[in-house]
């Protein structure tokens, strides 16, 4: 269970919504900074509790408050994006990250139905759902899929993934994968399962809309593909 506030060791005010969802989100980040596949693990769990605290089952949004916080009269939610995304909007993107990391379908189904009960919301009013657009950008924008395979502290592995972070493509699927210790990652994420590292040197998959490219081991073929893949 998240909490809002912390201070002089004491936690106060239950997390709403968006705090479940914005922590999500940045520990989705942060795998693609250390690739430790237990980021990737806390962001379901954290989206599995969300289903539980917030989730209305009529129409597949969150409500703001918690099902056990004491609200008055009436739960509201929250659907504009303001100086935060809402946490129904970030909520979709999170899902929507999820889904191409994880292949679950209930995942994809998720950001659908936030997305898709929101559309009325976000034709009257466009400057209000700012976030919600820029999801269903990347919902509608054929995936990027790159897969590393190799040591993470091999310098060549490393100059890969300098060349994976140098192309801004925020419809990329980043996975590293380490063949010398890659159980949990193969157990989380399945698919992992079918990449392998062909020689020595390490390499990069590089796929648009499931067609993927021959393995790279060059940085600056990484970087020039990355930067000529159309969208």
């Amino acid at each position: 269970t998240l909490f809002r506030i912390w201070t002089a060791g004491r936690v106060s005010v239950p997390g709403f919504s968006e705090d479940y969802a914005l922590l999500a989100n940045g520990l989705l980040d942060l795998y693609e900074t250390d690739f430790d596949p237990v980021w990737v693990e806390e962001a379901r769990r954290l989206m599995g509790r969300m289903d539980e605290k917030f989730l209305d089952p009529g129409d597949g949004t969150y409500f703001y408050v918690a099902r056990d916080q004491a609200t008055p009269l009436v739960r509201s939610k929250s659907f504009y994006d303001q100086v935060l995304p809402s946490g129904n909007s970030m909520a979709a993107r999170v899902s929507l990250k999820l889904y191409r990391l994880t292949g679950e379908v209930r995942y994809q189904e998720r950001a659908q139905a936030i997305m898709r009960h929101l559309q009325s919301h976000a034709r009257e009013n466009p400057w209000g759902f700012a976030h919600l657009w820029t999801v269903q950008a990347l919902g509608l924008t054929p995936p990027l899929d790159l897969t590393l395979v190799g040591d993470p502290e091999d310098a060549r592995t490393q100059a890969l993934v300098q060349a994976a972070h140098g192309s801004y493509r925020p419809e990329r699927r980043l996975v590293l994968k380490n063949p010398a210790d890659c159980t949990v990652l193969e157990d989380l994420l399945p698919w992992t399962g079918d990449y392998r590292q062909p020689g020595e040197a390490p390499v990069a998959y590089l796929c648009r809309d499931y067609t993927c490219l021959p393995a790279i081991s060059d940085p600056q073929e990484l970087s020039l593909k990355l930067a000529t893949a159309k969208p």
